[in-house]
């Protein structure tokens, strides 16, 4: 008896198999670009014209979005990228998004009409972009506060801000476990 991959190699449908499987496994590597190792470092200037630098944020969880004002899953994720700053304001959570537009006035027109509360990197040549090597946008990153790649998501979907705060609450959680551990020792 042949398997059911087997059936299907062998007939007509042979190549949509394997354009499934294709697919399956694009994805499953796609979600794991740099999960596990060190976020790339980068200095990037902001829009309001401070250079900063990802390394200064180690000892803090970062959500790091990339993103363009063209992208409409983009426009829809930074509004509320801000409720979840407001929810971590006292917690050593920090959120940066890193644009990837060329002409400033619409990465300025954005930022104003999205209101948003947390800082706008310039990636107009896509150097650092290219080093988190995104498939599409937004590409959001979690790191830990050693800074780490523990999340990657690239694209924008409902359900991804509970996912966001999901895996941030169990990141605050472990850092405490850790925290805790270290104090009775």
């Amino acid at each position: 008896m042949r398997s059911i991959g087997a059936q299907f190699a062998g007939g007509r449908h042979g190549w949509l198999v394997a354009v499934v499987l294709f697919a399956i496994v694009a994805s499953v590597q796609a979600g794991s670009k740099l999960v596990g190792e060190s976020a790339p470092d980068f200095a990037l200037k902001s829009t309001a014209g401070k250079n900063l630098r990802l390394s200064e944020y180690r000892g803090e969880l970062v959500l790091l979005t990339f993103w363009s004002a063209g992208c409409g899953r983009c426009i829809e994720q930074l509004p509320q990228l801000n409720r979840l700053q407001d929810h971590y304001a006292d917690l050593p959570v920090r959120i940066l998004s890193v644009n990837l537009d060329r002409k400033l006035k619409r990465v300025h027109e954005a930022e104003t009409d999205l209101g948003l509360g947390f800082p706008v990197l310039l990636d107009q040549r896509k150097k650092v972009t290219r080093r988190y090597d995104p498939n599409r946008l937004p590409l959001t990153v979690i790191l830990d506060p050693a800074g780490v790649v523990r999340y990657r998501h690239e694209g924008f979907k409902p359900g991804h801000m509970d996912l966001y705060f999901q895996q941030l609450d169990g990141l605050l959680a472990e850092q405490a476990g850790v925290l805790m551990k270290a104090g009775t020792q």
